[in-house]
């Protein structure tokens, strides 16, 4: 399982390969955590000013423990990676995985303004 710990600017997180040149970025959904398509999710953390946030990426094993799923759902890797990037398209994480659909679970600590965020892959 891949970690870091950051402060992610406007407090938004995105769930995409970033090799893909037709990612579309999710339209916000007022009073959600999370937002997806076929080619990237979104999940919002808690403000940079409240502190840092903890992200994990890795394959699906089992739930992690003091958090709840928030989101599952699949979008489409068309380069073998998949990654975690900030709303300035910084690379915070990134995983090899298989070409094509891939599982994606999230899971957090709450449901408004998480501070710990585990993204869990698993190819279809």
């Amino acid at each position: 399982m891949l970690q870091a710990t950051i402060s992610p600017p406007n407090a938004i997180l995105f769930v995409f390969d970033p090799a893909n040149k037709n990612v579309i970025i999710p339209a916000y959904v007022d009073g959600e955590l999370t937002a997806a398509n076929d080619t990237c999710v979104s999940v919002g953390t808690q403000a940079d000013v409240d502190g840092e946030t903890d992200v994990s990426l890795g394959f699906f094993d089992e739930a992690p423990v003091g958090l709840q799923q928030v989101f599952l759902g699949t979008i489409h890797i068309p380069s073998g990676r998949v990654g975690i990037v900030t709303s300035q398209f910084q690379r915070v994480l990134e995983l090899e995985v298989p070409i094509g659909p891939l599982a994606v679970m999230i899971w957090a600590d709450d449901l408004r303004m998480p501070a710990r965020i585990a993204v869990q892959v698993k190819p279809e």
